[in-house]
């Protein structure tokens, strides 16, 4: 079963949630680019996402998300 959780957008109304790394907000804010990746094959509308040094970390690990992946 798939947890589909909903957040109310102001703008769009309730969407599916997703996450996104911190380092693609902070890159909202500050303007410099930092890479923007999501799950290939996703069906989600709202997949997660996160940015170019984490995808580096994750396909150097074997393509999975660790701890040390997600400590990164």
């Amino acid at each position: 079963m798939t947890d589909l959780r909903k957040i109310e957008c102001n703008v769009h109304g309730w969407q599916e949630q997703a996450s996104v790394c911190q380092h693609i907000v902070e890159s909202v804010h500050t303007g410099i680019p930092v890479g923007f990746h999501w799950p290939a094959g996703s069906t989600d509308s709202h997949p997660d996402a996160w940015w170019s040094a984490c995808e580096e970390a994750r396909v150097a690990a074997g393509g999975d998300w660790t701890r040390e992946v997600e400590g990164s």
